[in-house]
């Protein structure tokens, strides 16, 4: 018995989605060891208690379970939305269409919210269900991102009025913008402080999830700030950022100087700067 095509069989088993029995006649393992789906002991033998598929059947259900495990904590909100059971359907279909292909699970659901809006589309509340499970993917995604050392607010005060309109800003690789259909960032914290929350009727809605201090942070912006930070983390100058972002806002400019000043005040606190940018580099398409 070649070993590789044993362990290549053991993995067309252990996967399949309708377990064991359904593995071992399934195209992948027959195609590998088609004698063991006539007689599975060729292959794996018996214990005093366990037959050969009630073996094999352990290791398949512990598969599975491992995986909806990782599921279950990385959506929480999202398994509380759906309910248990619609949840842990849609986490083994998804399991059965997306099998776990690297050494660790870190990328396993990364595109579960993809999954879920193809899955419950049409049904009441998928749009809040799959702007939840945008948040909640976004949080481990910065989570585990690499890290930068922040850019200090006291480092963008030193640099000279006249300059700033030319500068471009690198933001922290841990930081995740987020166009949603409805206010799933508020329904999600109101889940924290009560048991019930009312789903909320669909609006635009803008968030931005970033790591700060080893943990991960959501945050409600607005239209502006949103596509404030998006204009800078495609490398455009802060005047140019500026001016796409906030032309349309109607504010004397020194209130819009004074906001300026709080978002960036407040964005460079959150560690969402890294960098200042080289001004004379010019932009890729």
């Amino acid at each position: 018995m070649n070993l590789g095509r044993l362990q290549r069989w053991l993995q067309a088993v252990v996967m399949h989605p309708n377990g064991a029995a359904g593995g071992i006649a399934g195209p992948g393992a027959r195609g590998l060891i088609p004698e063991a789906a006539r007689d599975l002991e060729t292959v794996v033998t018996c214990s005093k208690q366990l037959s050969a598929l009630d073996r094999l059947g352990i290791y398949a259900g512990m598969y599975y379970l491992r995986l909806l495990e990782v599921l279950v904590a990385e959506y929480p909100t999202t398994r509380t939305l759906l309910g248990a059971q619609q949840f842990e359907h849609a986490c083994r279909a998804y399991i059965e269409h997306h099998p776990s292909t690297e050494r660790t699970l870190q990328s396993l659901s990364v595109d579960f919210p993809k999954f879920l809006k193809r899955r419950l589309r049409g049904l009441k509340g998928a749009r809040l269900a799959v702007d939840v499970a945008r948040i909640e993917r976004a949080m481990e995604e910065v989570f585990d991102a690499p890290r930068a050392e922040p850019l200090k607010f006291v480092e963008l005060r030193k640099i000279p009025a006249d300059r700033w309109g030319a500068l471009r800003l690198k933001l922290t690789p841990a930081l995740r913008l987020l166009a949603l259909d409805c206010a799933a960032n508020e329904y999600m914290a109101t889940l924290r402080t009560q048991r019930k929350a009312r789903p909320p009727a669909a609006r635009p809605s803008f968030v931005i999830v970033y790591r700060h201090n080893l943990r991960a942070w959501r945050m409600t912006v607005t239209r502006e700030q949103f596509a404030l930070l998006g204009h800078l983390g495609r490398g455009q100058p802060i005047g140019r950022a500026v001016y796409l972002s906030c032309r349309q806002m109607r504010v004397r400019p020194e209130r819009l100087q004074a906001l300026l000043s709080e978002w960036f005040r407040n964005w460079s606190a959150a560690g969402l700067f890294i960098e200042i940018g080289d001004p004379t580099k010019v932009l890729s398409r």
